[in-house]
């Protein structure tokens, strides 16, 4: 087919006779590894008054996810016709991986592939995003014993049986006061392995190096303060990656996120999460409870915090990692196909 046709071509059409064979060809298995047109966002729901509906037309597709094995992808090809440039859909697959925590991103046009390597760290929701995170570590044997530090027992409790469960019998969650070395994975309240008193202490117990990586979840509260008992845990065992998790990061004179972790390598934010159609656009109802705002007309100026803005970045989580990864760009081009 000369160059002219070939623009005539849909982005369907481009799809079935270049993409696809191309991708067969590199020894991709079409029924186990290839799947086309996968669903990723259901678009932004849109609320009017006291009615809501989803813009349908705003819904995300990825038009090719391709799968080391059946559950675990690890790449993400946008198509476009071929009017468009190789890299032109590059920018729309990189949103599409960042979503799908998918490093390898790729972009055709039918006339040859554009691709982009990129580390991410991203998910549906924190405690997911640390199960992926401390699996692809674990089974890649980077880290052998980890540690989930939370502050309450429900949050350690759901997470046994529910994001954690695959880790099986490796995992415990840490009992009458005793880290038990015969596993690798360690689900803890910080008051079980901590108090006041010196006896209390017992992450002491094991040595500084005993763990490889420590998450903890909700980081903004007890663990956040300088001067907090909680964090000599994080102290003792510094040799350790420290990974930490918050949907309220907390900034002030007393508490900071930033001064421990340093800036989040990754934000997921309000405004993205209602435009992707996982949250709900919410809107300020303002209820006064104050007799005297009926009787005396007096009423308080109104102080909204700039995350309750709409339309603002406000994160509706973030990610603190100490370690950072390069991003690498490539674009490779086919004379034939």
């Amino acid at each position: 087919m000369n160059k002219t046709d070939k623009k005539e071509l849909s982005e369907l059409d481009i799809c079935d006779l270049y993409i696809t064979p191309a991708i067969k060809d590199a020894g991709w298995d079409q029924e186990t590894q290839i799947r086309r047109d996968y669903f990723l966002t259901p678009g932004p729901i849109i609320v009017r008054g006291n009615m809501s509906a989803r813009n349908r037309k705003k819904r995300k597709f990825v038009d090719y996810v391709l799968s080391y094995q059946p559950g675990v992808p690890i790449a993400v090809v946008e198509a476009k016709k071929n009017t468009h440039t190789i890299s032109h859909g590059m920018q729309q697959a990189l949103g599409y991986a960042e979503i799908l925590n998918i490093p390898n991103v790729f972009s055709s046009n039918g006339d040859g592939f554009a691709s982009h390597n990129k580390a991410l760290a991203t998910g549906t929701g924190k405690t997911y995003t640390t199960f992926q995170i401390i699996w692809r570590l674990w089974k890649a044997k980077t880290v052998r014993r980890t540690l989930f530090l939370v502050d309450r027992n429900i949050l350690a409790d759901q997470t046994l049986v529910n994001d954690f469960k695959p880790f099986g019998a490796v995992m415990a969650k840490v009992k009458n006061r005793k880290i038990d070395p015969a596993y690798e994975i360690h689900l803890a309240l910080y008051q079980a392995i901590t108090g006041t008193e010196e006896a209390d202490k017992i992450f002491k117990n094991v040595s500084p190096d005993f763990f490889d990586l420590i998450i903890i979840d909700e980081c903004h509260r007890g663990s956040a303060a300088e001067d907090s008992a909680w964090r000599e845990i994080l102290a003792y065992f510094s040799s350790a990656v420290q990974l930490g998790m918050t949907a309220t990061p907390k900034e002030t004179k007393y508490v900071s996120n930033l001064a421990y972790f340093g800036d989040p390598v990754y934000t997921y934010s309000l405004k993205q999460g209602i435009e992707d159609g996982f949250l709900a656009q919410y809107k300020v109802i303002r209820i006064d409870i104050d007799k005297e705002t009926s009787t005396t007309g007096y009423a308080p100026v109104p102080l909204v915090p700039r995350s309750s803005t709409p339309g603002s970045h406000a994160p509706a989580w973030e990610l603190f990692l100490t370690l950072q990864r390069p991003d690498s760009s490539t674009e490779t081009r086919f004379s034939s196909w």
